[in-house]
């Protein structure tokens, strides 16, 4: 049975990857999919396992990717679909799904123009408002170079050299060098638009004050009153009443929350 927030979104006739680790959340998001009408769904356990499942898939329009996997992680992984050696359109949307929010691995996302991070645990309305978003608003971009140690990760059959696509209006040529970066920045961007990309790609994990809550957040963990009571319990949503209630005890602290 569909539940009622899935008339919502309907991926019907998408084809997804789902790439993690871990089989139980591997099912998991195949069955928040399933539920939005997405059935061709299909999954691998590592960056290896998805190249030859992506070979094997005449159509693919998404890839769910974990962050953390051995031998082939998925920044390893995206950084191979971004320069085009796995046999995956260069540009199709990536959305990864990691535990962590810390800026060393959202800026190693941005700069391989992943579109968009779901935090885990993974939520359903969450992860179909995120897909709904990269879906309508794809990223027009060009490969980027490889070094020569990407192609070394990559199954034989997949070891290529680039194809480098022209944009509209352009000669077809490579995308120039990256400067001397840190291995996890490829692509410089200004600070600015790192900054953008990062408010509409990852959600904020912190702790926040009660006249900064917002409805819609997430409360991370117990909140307790100082007679030691439950006031608001993991998993929550706030809404405008319940941040009433809460701005009303003013000896609560900061609050963890994901927004």
């Amino acid at each position: 049975m569909l539940r009622p927030e899935s008339r919502y979104y309907d991926f019907s006739g998408l084809t997804a990857l789902i790439v993690d680790d871990h089989p139980v959340l591997r099912a998991a998001v195949r069955e928040i999919l399933k539920n939005y009408r997405c059935h061709d769904v299909r999954m691998a356990a590592d960056g290896q396992e998805a190249i030859t499942v992506i070979g094997e898939t005449n159509k693919l329009d998404l890839v769910i990717c974990d962050v953390e996997m051995k031998p082939m992680n998925g920044l390893q992984l995206a950084k191979a679909i971004r320069a085009d050696l796995t046999g995956a359109p260069y540009d199709i949307p990536i959305v990864m799904l990691t535990a962590h929010s810390e800026r060393q691995t959202v800026r190693a996302a941005v700069a391989l123009h992943v579109n968009g991070f779901v935090v885990k645990p993974v939520r359903p309305m969450l992860l179909a408002e995120k897909i709904g978003w990269v879906l309508r608003n794809p990223l027009s971009i060009d490969p980027i170079v490889p070094e020569d140690h990407d192609v070394d990760v990559l199954p034989s059959e997949r070891k290529k050299a680039p194809h480098f696509a022209p944009s509209a209006g352009k000669a077809a040529e490579p995308p120039a060098a990256p400067e001397m970066l840190p291995e996890d920045v490829i692509i410089v961007r200004t600070k600015e638009e790192f900054d953008e990309l990062r408010r509409k790609m990852v959600e904020r994990v912190g702790y926040f004050k009660a006249k900064d809550l917002r409805a819609g957040s997430i409360v991370a963990q117990d909140v307790l009153t100082p007679a030691g009571a439950i006031l608001l319990k993991k998993g929550m949503t706030l809404t405008e009443e319940i941040i009433d209630v809460v701005r009303g005890h003013g000896a609560l602290g900061e609050i963890l929350v994901l927004q």
